[in-house]
């Protein structure tokens, strides 16, 4: 992230149930509450800086050029005490070192403890609008977002004033339309946009109202068909669209001719499935198609012949076989969503039915196990979307129950998950939220409901 003049301080709460409450019976019989435990108010001393209260969220800003290695923090409890790791605070008195994040602890008078992590971040490294929020010339369902080689983002979109697809791209100073808008000619669904190595922009479609499979690519000029439009043999929503180091499309979409299940198809003068069709369980939701460095296919879904289970698959040959079982993990798992860190290690993020419907992140190297605690998000979370960034962090971005059903993004670093800025960040409560990087800078894109249901991209500097 690039060096700004100042600072701004984030707190993010997340409680930790410390054993129970001891009852407290006073006459015989009647349960008090459990004793309150909370940072009511914070602020920095010198140079002052008050903070303002959001939910959970304290964010506080210190004038520019402010040593950040030992900050003391103003702050009132309704605990017993506070603490940062084993050493005592005293509001007003207790300096802090602030260059990596600092957990304030509040203990109750029964023993009980709720945790603030507070996070000194550069008030330049936040999230912002990619040119204008809300760009679409009208409402823009399922937005999808790719980049070509120069890092331009596009997104393709369910346009709200014709019912059918649309592309934008960012040209560095507005949003300008990639072709004609509507360019599909039909009602459509579930657009899927990527570019091939030579930075052709193909995108998925479900097309017409009986919602086969489609696939365009833009020549320069206009979106022409890819092989023959409606090509699967029944309807096609949602299908997801990727391609291969060699520049080969494939399709993954829930296969409505074979009960709903997950079908792969790939492009080779012709649209021709791989392995058999239908090759789920159950019915497929949320499906989506990754290929590892090594140039292996992942198929991903939610299988709801397996209890909505997540599954991942790998192509072996002609076939299609589980890559262990990630539900043994989490137990029912929506919208899972698949990257690839380090040694094409696959993490899998999902919303996770074993913990409340909270964001959970496992990733298979040998074994499906956790990365960092289950369940991380501060409450529940819909729209979870997984990206490896540069340095092999892996980031999720989410639609955050306990701030509106806006976005927050949480990455896991030193281990454990942090915000990446402040929780809920976007105007207003967002659809179809997906995250990804481009030049080592993450952006997130999503359907703004505050800004007309339009689309809205936001990068983090």
């Amino acid at each position: 992230m690039s060096p700004t003049p100042s600072f701004v301080v984030l707190v993010w709460v997340a409680v930790l149930a410390v054993g129970c409450a001891d009852p407290l019976v006073d006459p015989p019989a009647v349960v008090t509450a459990q004793p309150p435990k909370a940072l009511t108010d914070f602020a920095f001393v010198s140079p002052h800086a008050p903070g303002t209260i959001s939910g959970t969220d304290i964010v506080a800003t210190v004038p520019p050029g402010t040593p950040v290695t030992s900050l003391v923090a103003q702050f009132t409890a309704t605990g017993v005490q506070v603490r940062v790791g084993s050493t005592v605070q005293v509001s007003g008195v207790t300096a802090n070192d602030f260059t990596n994040p600092v957990v304030y602890t509040v203990v109750a008078r029964n023993g009980s403890t709720r945790n603030y992590t507070v996070i000194v971040g550069d008030q330049g490294s936040l999230w912002k609008a990619v040119g204008a929020a809300g760009f679409t010339p009208g409402s823009a369902a399922s937005p999808s977002m790719a980049f070509d080689p120069s890092g331009a983002p596009y997104v393709a979109f369910i346009d709200g004033n014709n019912g059918s697809v649309s592309v934008m791209k960012f040209d560095g100073a507005a949003w300008v339309p990639v072709g004609t808008a509507g360019f599909t000619g039909d009602q459509a669904a579930s657009p899927s946009l990527a570019f091939d190595p030579s930075g052709t922009p193909y995108v998925a479609y479900a097309d017409g109202a009986a919602g086969k499979a489609s696939v365009r690519k833009f020549d320069g000029s206009a979106w022409v068909p890819v092989g023959s439009l409606s090509f699967s043999q029944g309807g096609s929503s949602p299908i997801s669209l990727a391609i291969d180091s060699s520049g080969s499309l494939w399709v993954i979409y829930q296969d409505q001719a074979n009960g709903g299940k997950v079908t792969v198809m790939s492009f080779s003068k012709n649209w021709i499935p791989v392995g058999a069709p239908g090759f789920s369980v159950g019915a497929a939701a949320y499906p989506s198609l990754r290929f590892s460095p090594s140039g292996t296919a992942y198929a991903t879904y939610s299988d709801q012949g397996k209890g909505s289970f997540p599954t991942v698959m790998t192509l072996a040959g002609a076939n299609w076989v589980p890559l262990g079982d990630p539900g043994s993990l989490t137990g029912s798992g929506f919208f899972p969503s698949l990257a690839f860190g380090g040694a094409g290690v696959p993490y899998l993020a999902l919303v996770d039915g074993a913990q409340g419907g909270k964001a959970s992140v496992i990733k298979d190297d040998g074994a499906w196990s956790s990365v960092g605690s289950p369940g991380f998000s501060a409450g529940g979370a819909q729209s979870t979307s997984l990206a490896i960034g540069p340095s092999g962090v892996p980031s999720v971005a989410y639609q955050d129950g306990t701030q509106g059903n806006k976005v927050s993004v949480m990455e896991f670093a030193s281990g454990s998950w942090v915000p990446v800025g402040p929780a809920g960040f976007s105007d207003g409560s967002a659809l179809s939220v997906s995250l990804a990087f481009a030049s080592g800078t993450p952006y997130v894109v999503y359907q703004d409901v505050a800004n007309g249901s339009r689309a809205t991209v936001m990068k983090f500097e």
